[in-house]
């Protein structure tokens, strides 16, 4: 099973260089400069990547909640960017 920088033909110091860039660009409060919109569209593919796997998750949990006549709401949404922007800098 590939994981998601491969899928999107990264290697893994490519995501966690786009994540040090992003997080010391949010720290600085500098303009959008082209490093900074290479690692915002590395990470828009990145987190794109899990939305197949979620999907199929989350309609497995459903389906298993309808056979069991379990009367539970199930939601899914991916994080936001800047959540994960967040993240990076704490």
């Amino acid at each position: 099973m590939s994981t998601p920088w491969q899928r999107i033909g990264t290697s893994h110091r490519q995501v966690d260089r786009a994540g040090r860039i992003l997080r010391d660009w949010t720290a600085d409060g500098l303009l959008l400069g082209p490093a900074e919109r290479e690692a915002m569209d590395l990470l828009d593919a990145y987190r794109a990547e899990f939305s197949e796997p979620l999907t199929k998750v989350v309609m497995g949990l459903r389906s298993a909640l309808r056979t069991e006549r379990v009367p539970v709401i199930v939601a899914q949404r991916l994080k936001r960017q800047p959540r994960i922007i967040g993240k990076l800098i704490r």
